[in-house]
């Protein structure tokens, strides 16, 4: 099993980690996703998972690289506007 971490702000939203559980368990191999709202981390495991894969995922939700090409590209921090529902909604 491989598991990639992803840092992501403003995941408290259950609407937004339904869209996100719903986008990524559509690809091939991913077996889990766990979230750590504390942190703002997101972990994706599953059997051969392509993390490009899972960035350009993250992508197609609003959920933008900040630090793609940086030292620190290995953390992958993401960027997310809130969406319609997130205007402070506590589910």
């Amino acid at each position: 099993m491989i598991t990639h971490e992803f840092f992501i702000n403003n995941i408290a939203c259950g609407d937004c980690k339904k869209r996100i559980n719903a986008s990524l368990l559509n690809i091939k191999d991913v077996a889990s996703i766990n979230y750590f709202e504390i942190e703002n981390k997101v972990s994706v495991t599953g059997m051969a998972l392509k993390r490009q894969e899972i960035i350009d995922n993250l992508a197609t939700l609003g959920y933008h690289d900040k630090d793609n090409n940086g030292v620190f590209r290995m953390a992958n921090k993401f960027e997310h506007w809130y969406c319609y529902c997130c205007s402070g909604c506590d589910s």
